[in-house]
């Protein structure tokens, strides 16, 4: 009898969470789903990525980064990112994710680390923010940072 108490009582907080589908507030629409965005840095062409906010303050985020490494030749390649989101007091999202950084030989060199705040419109579709990154070596010391713009659209379900 104990056990089916324990499952009964898990089955319904599991159901419970399921249906929980969160809603715009006070402070604005919530940013949970996935986006495309274009980030926008200085001196760079415009690069696509993803975003998936998840419902407990995850954040993934994909881009193909296959850059050239500089004089010595090769490429560097940048993982997917993983990271966190939270609201911010006045209502933006604050962000912070960490990405991978290896050669074309598979050795790793460092991280790169964003943290950004974005603004998602009153109707939940579109996002704007701005976002700083820092790459570091493998030991953690600064190599170099850039600022960027982001500009998003939620990536919607499109009925066949």
């Amino acid at each position: 009898m104990f056990k089916k108490k324990v499952v009964l009582g898990v089955l319904l907080v599991l159901l419970a969470t399921a249906l929980w589908v969160p809603t715009a507030d006070a402070q604005g629409p919530p940013p949970m789903g996935s986006w495309i965005t274009t980030t926008t840095v200085t001196a760079f062409p415009p690069f696509k990525s993803l975003f998936t906010f998840g419902l407990y303050g995850t954040l993934v985020s994909s881009q193909a980064y296959l850059l050239p490494a500089g004089p010595g030749g090769g490429k560097l390649v940048y993982s997917s990112a993983h990271g966190v989101w939270d609201r911010a007091p006045n209502g933006d999202i604050a962000i912070t994710f960490v990405t991978l950084i290896h050669d074309d030989n598979g050795n790793f060199l460092g991280t790169s680390k964003v943290r950004g705040t974005f603004r998602i419109s009153p109707g939940g579709d579109t996002l704007t923010g701005t976002a700083k990154a820092e790459n570091r070596d493998p030991a953690g010391n600064l190599l170099f940072s850039f600022d960027a713009t982001v500009t998003g659209t939620r990536i919607v379900l499109e009925p066949m």
